[in-house]
């Protein structure tokens, strides 16, 4: 499939062929490409209650080793969501870092259009 700036570098060129344009006419414009937000993984899931909790009336008819084992799902479920906080504060710094060499690349575009543009 074609893009706005391959139709536009050919129309220069048939034009310079042509005699119709100057050559300054045909600089070449790449529109640049925003960049992907694929996310990171997926948010852990915290464990349920085990069924002797009851969540509602706060009752609790755990046994000892019941009440441990909850305690270690959640502790392995807090490293979990440490370990993805921080996969995810990397992905914004990443993907913030992108976007300003996007702008920045966009910024480069529209000027050489423009250039195109006062050229003809």
């Amino acid at each position: 499939m074609r893009t706005l700036s391959d139709l536009r570098r050919a129309l220069a060129a048939l034009l310079v062929l042509a005699g119709g344009a100057s050559p300054a006419l045909a600089e070449f414009c790449r529109a640049p490409t925003p960049p992907v937000n694929f996310g990171v993984s997926n948010r852990p899931t915290p464990p349920p209650p085990p069924i002797c909790y009851n969540q509602f009336t706060k009752e609790n008819n755990c046994s000892t080793a019941e009440t441990d084992r909850y305690n270690e799902e959640v502790e392995q479920y807090n490293n979990s969501y440490r370990i993805y906080l921080e996969s995810r504060k990397q992905f914004i710094d990443r993907y913030v870092e992108e976007l300003q060499e996007y702008v920045a690349k966009s910024s480069e575009y529209a000027n050489c259009e423009i250039r195109n543009i006062n050229d003809q």
